[in-house]
């Protein structure tokens, strides 16, 4: 039987995990969709920046592989169109709560994306996207369709009240020549981190985590450990983070997460998402706090029940200090479920 509890994913994300659970999680059967897209792809294609743009040409590396025990996918996109290069990484997993696929995908200039891709037959993965561009609404549709060892993509587009047109389309080819590159080596060309990521990005480095939670409504507190890395990439206009723990006194329950924190223009928040090897996904949105603390919050359904988190991050001049989760679980009051405190182990960042 698991125990359910709330569990920090990396700085400013709280997710739902079983915990602690007798037998380890297996991947959803529903993951086996997605494995025809795992491994090195190389491909060619065409982009238009406008509807009347002449199409420019691009060639592209992607390399997707298993991970956190392979409940996600990672996908590192590298392209490069003869001016300024694209990367992306964009993580694929299916969300049990709402038994729907999900992606979340970051690029070098800071963006973020989420979406709840849907297969249409066996090899077509849609899905749509919708926000603001250069200070218009656009809505979005891309196709990626694996065959034969092919994949295509296709990216399709309408901005402000025009019509649609094709912005990108290409196809790749799996296992083709070339390596794909780590994503943290490829800085932006002309993209800078701003000065809210940089107040983030400042707290790079690794430290050694020591705290406690409550694994459910009414249990004892469980001492935990860990150590947790905070890389930016890019020029810092993406914060990745990563941790490893496990309860104190049980290092064979291996907790693992991976996280990304950006900056949303348009809500005046960071984005925070977090992925585990319990197949759980969070997202929530910061702001800083009048004490100068880092506030993160969300709202999610757990097991048909609404959950509200809040974590605070405080930091000083040497580093991260603590993080402290309080949630509540369909009915009940308020309770603080996690506490940790940091040791700076050394410095972050690439």
């Amino acid at each position: 039987m698991n125990i359910q509890c709330l569990l920090p994913v990396a700085l400013g994300a709280a997710v739902t995990i079983p915990s602690f659970a007798q037998e380890a999680p297996e991947p959803p059967a529903e993951l086996q969709k997605l494995q025809p897209m795992v491994g090195i792809w190389q491909g060619e294609g065409t982009v238009r920046q406008a509807p009347d743009a002449t199409p420019g040409e691009w060639t592209a590396t992607i390399e997707t592989t298993p991970i956190l025990g392979g409940f996600f996918l990672r996908e590192e996109v590298h392209v490069d169109t003869g001016a300024e290069p694209l990367e992306m990484i964009t993580i694929y997993g299916w969300d049990a709560e709402k038994r729907l696929y999900l992606l979340y995908g970051v690029d070098n200039s800071g963006r973020s994306i989420h979406a709840s891709p849907t297969f249409v037959g066996d090899d077509k993965l849609v899905s749509v996207l919708s926000g603001h561009v250069s200070g218009e609404p656009f809505v979005a549709r891309t196709t990626h369709e694996l065959s034969d060892g092919k994949l295509v993509y296709r990216l399709e587009k309408a901005v402000g009240d025009g019509g649609w047109y094709t912005e990108v389309e290409g196809t790749f080819t799996k296992n083709g020549n070339g390596e794909a590159r780590p994503a943290e080596a490829a800085a932006a060309r002309g993209a800078r981190a701003g000065t809210e990521m940089e107040k983030l990005t400042r707290l790079a480095g690794e430290y050694r985590i020591k705290g406690k939670m409550i694994p459910a409504p009414g249990a004892e507190e469980v001492g935990i450990e860990g150590v947790e890395r905070l890389t930016p990439l890019w020029g810092g206009t993406v914060l990745e983070l990563q941790t490893t723990g496990h309860p104190v006194g049980a290092p064979e329950q291996e907790y693992e997460s991976l996280g990304f924190i950006t900056w949303d223009p348009e809500r005046r928040s960071y984005d925070s998402v977090g992925f585990d090897n319990m197949g759980m996904a969070h997202r929530s949105a910061g702001v800083f706090g009048e004490d100068g603390s880092t506030v993160f919050t969300s709202t999610a359904p757990l097991e048909g029940r609404p959950s509200v988190t809040c974590a605070v991050l405080r930091a000083g001049d040497g580093g991260l200090e603590s993080y402290t989760v309080h949630s509540m679980l369909g009915t009940t009051t308020a309770q603080q479920v996690f506490h940790c405190d940091y040791a700076k182990a050394g410095a972050g960042g690439k």
